[in-house]
């Protein structure tokens, strides 16, 4: 479960990530 949360966090950054640079 931890892991699967961590994924996502992980993905959720990286989202944000590239919208910050948009």
């Amino acid at each position: 479960m931890k892991d699967n949360l961590d994924k996502v966090l992980e993905r959720d950054a990286k989202l944000t990530t590239l919208e910050n640079r948009a």
